[in-house]
């Protein structure tokens, strides 16, 4: 039998890091634009961060919104899938944090650095949505298959 975690639990860690990471991009990209690193294409800027953050931010937000409404505390998850959600979250997220840290070091153009690292991180970004979905998938089939009781 497949080890299973609770979803309610795994789904709160997955969101604690994501949230975490969104604000600390958030907060230095305000420190940046309001430092003017970005000059009059600040926008783009945060073009970059809603397209890095955002899509799987969201999933994450509304898988805890439907869990709620569903009162799911007693469903589970595969722990295989949730170990790899995880960490390939946590690759992802450290990829897109160390992009605007390390930007001074190796680039001075701060908006072209940003630009070119959009087709990398989507790469990664599709890679870390699949284990994502999968793991959403598999909490859904143990409520239904009647495995989600504790």
């Amino acid at each position: 039998m497949k080890e299973r975690l609770p979803l309610v639990e795994c789904q709160w860690k997955l969101a604690k890091l994501w949230l975490i990471v969104a604000g600390v991009l958030a907060a230095l990209l305000i420190v940046q634009t309001m430092g003017n690193k970005y000059g009059d294409a600040s926008g783009q800027a945060w073009e970059w961060y809603v397209t890095a953050i955002v899509p799987i931010l969201t999933l994450i937000l509304g898988a805890l919104r439907e869990s709620a409404r569903k009162q799911a505390e007693h469903a589970t998850v595969d722990a295989k899938f949730f170990r790899l959600s995880l960490w390939t979250s946590v690759f992802y997220l450290a990829a897109v944090l160390a992009i605007p840290l390390v930007q001074p070091l190796i680039d001075p153009q701060a908006l072209e650095f940003l630009d070119r690292s959009k087709v990398g991180l989507g790469i990664i970004q599709g890679i870390v949505a699949f284990p994502l979905g999968v793991y959403f998938v598999s909490s859904s089939d143990a409520q239904a298959s009647g495995q989600g009781s504790a």
